[in-house]
């Protein structure tokens, strides 16, 4: 759940987001290569086909019009059960409103992720804002 996390944080274009999914890279397992590709949302070969699946349906449900391929549908069906596929769906969608909300009353990255590890992507200045 980890990456799908991160790969919606990342086309939300959220900085607190992405602070605070990227944070938790060493939890899910993930090599600080293996993040900083994912930040730049180019799949790491090493990543299993189910971590290829869930950020790959991630991106899928992250961008505007959602347009799930039939093949990453059979992708996710070969990987995940029904039931971790609705919970991965619902997870990318809460972080989806979380995105939207965060921007929408200006809350800025917290400072969760230590960016000496690799770089985070940076956010156009127009996208985040202080709520007045």
């Amino acid at each position: 759940m980890a990456i799908a996390r991160i790969v919606a944080s990342v086309i939300g274009g959220c900085p607190f987001c992405i602070d605070m999914n990227a944070a938790t890279w060493q939890r899910a397992g993930l090599s600080s290569i293996e993040l900083e590709r994912l930040l730049a949302l180019d799949w790491p070969s090493s990543l299993s086909p189910r971590e290829r699946a869930a950020a790959a349906y991630s991106r899928a449900l992250s961008q505007t019009p959602v347009v799930v391929d039939p093949a990453l549908l059979h992708s996710l069906q070969g990987a995940f059960t029904d039931r971790e596929i609705v919970v991965l769906a619902f997870t990318i969608a809460q972080v989806n409103f979380w995105t939207r909300f965060n921007q929408g009353v200006g809350i800025p990255a917290a400072g969760f992720f230590e960016e000496s590890v690799c770089a985070l992507p940076t956010i156009p200045p127009h996208t985040h804002h202080r709520a007045k």
